[in-house]
């Protein structure tokens, strides 16, 4: 990672492309599409081949006008056992080249940020309890309108 940038201050963008990340040693195939990525690293879908924080992997994926191939190290395992995760692997660039860091935050610029998993689904509970309060309003509503035709024809 950069030292001239705070990771903190580094935004993600949500982007789902086809990649090959691979274990350096053994070149195995830890996943095959990434869930965001930054200039300074990605997460990407974990096919749950065995990997350890800190071990180093090779990346390669396409933004539009060239490959971009970037020697990484594994940051974060996230094994999906919550319902609202997803197996994933983050990782942090160690070597990027310039002008494959330039491309991609060409091509990042613009791109809807990457949310947290927990955002998303406090945002998507909040949608289900407005529509569900909404439905129940409609109900008591139609109860209302129900009796006031019944008293009206009294």
């Amino acid at each position: 990672m950069s030292d001239a940038l705070d990771p903190r201050m580094v935004v993600r963008r949500h982007v789902e492309i086809s990649c090959e990340v691979v274990r350096e040693r053994g070149f195995r195939l830890l996943g095959s599409r990434t869930l965001d990525v930054s200039t300074e690293g990605l997460r990407f879908a974990w096919n749950g081949e065995a990997i350890l924080t800190g071990e180093p992997v090779i990346a390669s994926f396409r933004v539009p006008g060239t490959w971009i191939d970037v020697e990484a190290t594994v940051a974060r395992v996230c094994h999906g056992r919550r319902s609202w995760d997803t197996a994933s692997v983050g990782v942090t660039f160690d070597v990027i080249a310039p002008s494959s860091r330039a491309a991609l935050a060409a091509y990042l610029l613009g791109l809807p940020r990457a949310g947290g998993q927990r955002r998303e689904l406090s945002v998507r509970r909040a949608r289900v309890e407005q529509l569900a309060h909404q439905s129940a309003v409609k109900e008591i509503l139609a109860g209302l309108s129900s009796l006031g035709d019944m008293f009206a024809a009294v």
